[in-house]
């Protein structure tokens, strides 16, 4: 009876190892956040990290980027009196976002910059923002107790000449324009710049003339 026993228990187990490679692995595509000090993917870091990419940016309509910021789960954008957007994050309030928040264009602080006006950097020339909420924060220094918006822009193309213009028009008078243009001024060192910016008329009746928003005129290298 042992014997019979042990030569089951093989079959039976060699059979369940069959099962086992007939299923296929299902593969998640893949997101590489900058949090950490090299490129992670964000299934490997624990921090609390939400990323919004270009594709969705586009996907919702957003023409700046406070649209882009919306329905973002803890992330709330708010105009102070009419002026500049101050992004709020996790409830803290706006006034705190000045002291306890960093917002960063390609990992540089844009916190010193008086009334910076988030809209200005053009939607067109970002690939992605990053938002960490939590301690995981804590890495960028000062001022990050736990709130960091990294807006990542793409990388200038390593050719001779290339560039984009786009126009697009909507109800309420609604008309954006966007144009960029870079060179290549060598095998290593890449420039461009670009203009964003839209026009609407005031939705209510006690509206005044036009708002403009976004208008910027952007100008950056980058080595390789």
């Amino acid at each position: 009876m042992k014997k019979i026993f042990m030569v089951t228990a093989i079959l039976a187990t060699a059979s369940g190892l069959g099962f086992a490679k007939e299923i296929s692995p299902i593969e998640l595509e893949q997101t590489v956040v900058t949090s950490e000090s090299f490129g992670t993917s964000t299934h490997r870091t624990a921090k609390n990290i939400q990323v919004i990419t270009a594709k969705e940016m586009e996907e919702k309509g957003a023409l700046t980027v406070d649209e882009a910021l919306k329905g973002v789960p803890g992330v709330m954008v708010r105009k102070m009196d009419g002026g500049t957007p101050v992004i709020d994050l996790r409830g803290s309030g706006a006034a705190s976002s000045f002291s306890s928040s960093i917002l960063l264009l390609d990992g540089v602080p844009l916190n010193g910059l008086v009334k910076l006006d988030i809209n200005s950097i053009p939607l067109s020339e970002i690939s992605r923002i990053e938002i960490i909420q939590g301690g995981g924060a804590v890495m960028y220094g000062d001022g990050s107790t736990g709130r960091v918006v990294n807006i990542i822009t793409k990388s200038p193309k390593y050719k001779k000449h290339y560039g984009s213009a786009g126009l697009e028009y909507g109800s309420w008078k609604t008309s954006r324009a966007s144009l960029n243009y870079g060179t290549a001024l060598t095998d290593k060192l890449s420039v461009s710049a670009s203009y964003s910016g839209y026009a609407s008329m005031e939705y209510r009746d006690r509206g005044h003339g036009k708002t403009w928003s976004g208008e910027s005129f952007d100008y950056r290298n980058k080595k390789r």
